[in-house]
């Protein structure tokens, strides 16, 4: 069939219009995908550090009522206060 030179030069204009958006739309996947992946792995890094912080309060804790076991009643003292002087 026979088109006029003017309808073939917008049907390339066209093409290369649609290429581009689908080149776009790509570039579009693939940055938002990169983005979202590493907001998954800081999400999990942060509940990591949260549960160690919670694991390392609980062993002071049972530290603490460990020594406070050994230790007997409150009347008792396990360190003085007085630090010792500055070697000068």
């Amino acid at each position: 069939m026979y088109r006029p030179s003017r309808i073939r030069d917008q049907g390339g204009f066209v093409l290369v219009a649609i290429l581009m958006l689908i080149a776009l739309s790509l570039v579009l996947i693939v940055t938002t995908s990169g983005i979202s992946q590493m907001e998954r792995k800081a999400v999990a890094n942060s509940t990591k550090d949260e549960v160690a912080k919670r694991n390392a309060l609980f062993a002071l804790e049972v530290a603490l009522a460990q020594l406070q076991r050994e230790a007997g009643t409150d009347q008792r003292v396990t360190a003085t206060a007085i630090t010792p002087p500055a070697n000068s």
